[in-house]
């Protein structure tokens, strides 16, 4: 909740400083545009001209450069939000999907059996599949955990998979996938068979 008053009051303060520009934008631009209809030949005219639209274009710079940093700074806050609501979850793909099936159950088989854990429903808080239903490839399953450390129990554990079909994703944000999609091309990592889960 904190941070959703603190976005609210940034998007208020960009309003409180546009307004003002905005209309400074628009008596400089018709002051311009008056003068430029009225000018003679005369040089001096030209010049007066010429330092108001510098004028005007330092301005328009000022007002575009206060835009990019709001916009960059909400978005920043709006991501860090969104992982924070999502640092309890995990994807888990590879599972063959049925229909009417537990989803619940058949990730606390993978967690149970194959990565040697004792959970139980409670250690669950939600479970479903992300995307359409595709004939081509089985839904991912994204699991919300009913505690951090239980989240971070499977997320140690998932090197137990190696070798089979799952495997198990951080849930990400569009902006942190695309993050960590250009670290591992920087750093030369393939990325065949990556499949990054970015639901929202």
């Amino acid at each position: 909740m904190t941070q959703i008053a603190e976005v609210l009051s940034n998007q208020k303060s960009l309003e409180e400083r546009f307004t003002p520009l905005e209309a400074m934008f628009m008596q400089k631009m018709e002051a311009v545009q008056a003068q430029i209809q009225a000018a003679g030949p005369a040089k001096d005219t030209i010049a007066k001209v010429a330092e108001e639209f510098r004028t005007f274009r330092e301005l328009m710079f000022s007002l575009l450069g206060l835009l990019r940093r709001q916009i960059t700074e909400c978005s920043r806050q709006i991501d860090d939000m969104e992982t924070r609501s999502r640092r309890k979850a995990l994807i888990m793909q590879g599972i063959p999907e049925k229909e009417g099936e537990d989803c619940t159950g058949l990730v606390l088989d993978v967690i149970n059996t194959k990565l040697g854990l004792n959970f139980t429903t409670t250690s669950i808080k939600a479970c479903h599949r992300l995307g359409q239903t595709s004939a081509d490839h089985h839904r991912p399953l994204l699991i919300r955990f009913a505690s951090v450390d239980n989240k971070l129990s499977v997320w140690r554990a998932k090197t137990k998979l190696k070798g089979t079909k799952i495997a198990i994703r951080e849930f990400l944000t569009k902006e942190r996938q695309n993050a960590f999609l250009k670290a591992r091309q920087h750093f030369g990592c393939g990325l065949a068979g990556l499949r990054m889960a970015s639901y929202t």
